[in-house]
């Protein structure tokens, strides 16, 4: 028990560390100013009303019945992990997000947030929507990927969240997306079968 306890020390002691250097002192003022926009562009004006309808009518329009079906898979997958996450996940672990950790310094480049943080949300939705495109549609992953570290990273540089949170949230988010994707796979090939 007491190397469990150890190792689990060193983790924490080790996610702290990086916390501190990705929040407070491997900064610059252009991430200042970009990486709150990033890490919530959804609730933005232009994310909003703009770019996501963009992206989505784009899909559609390129894919047809295909695209919608696409679409409305992911929404029920991320929706899902959201859920799991937020109604799970976090009141199981209870762990404090590092506004709430004692002793440590954090620069919030955000609003206060909730208690827990343990995992991320936004790696949990990103990477999700990462594994779903996996299987559903492979050519649009990498770009999803990509965004979601982007927007991983983002959750620790504002401070809202240690690392160890968002790569929790993204191996959680990406298994959990591949199953929706195999799923999901399955369903619509039976569909195209009758």
């Amino acid at each position: 028990m007491t190397s469990l306890t150890g190792l689990r020390r060193s983790v924490v002691h080790f996610d702290h560390k990086l916390f501190v250097d990705f929040n407070s002192r491997w900064t610059c003022r252009f991430f200042n100013a970009v990486m709150p926009v990033v890490t919530d562009f959804q609730k933005t004006k232009v994310g909003l009303l703009l770019v996501i309808p963009a992206v989505l009518a784009a899909w559609v329009w390129l894919r047809g019945k295909r695209g919608v079906r696409t679409i409305v898979g992911l929404g029920i997958v991320v929706g899902l992990t959201d859920a799991v996450s937020f109604r799970v996940l976090k009141p199981l672990f209870h762990r404090l997000r590092p506004e709430y950790t004692k002793g440590l310094l954090v620069v919030l480049r955000e609003g206060k947030h909730g208690l827990y943080g343990f995992p991320s949300n936004h790696a949990v939705n990103m990477f999700a929507a990462a594994g779903f495109l996996t299987m559903a549609e492979p050519i649009l992953a990498p770009w999803v990927a990509a965004a979601g570290v982007v927007i991983a990273y983002s959750r620790v540089y504002v401070g809202a969240h240690f690392p160890l949170d968002v790569f929790a949230g993204a191996i959680f988010g990406f298994f959990a997306g591949l199953l929706g994707g195999l799923a999901f796979k399955k369903l619509t090939a039976k569909r195209r079968r009758t």
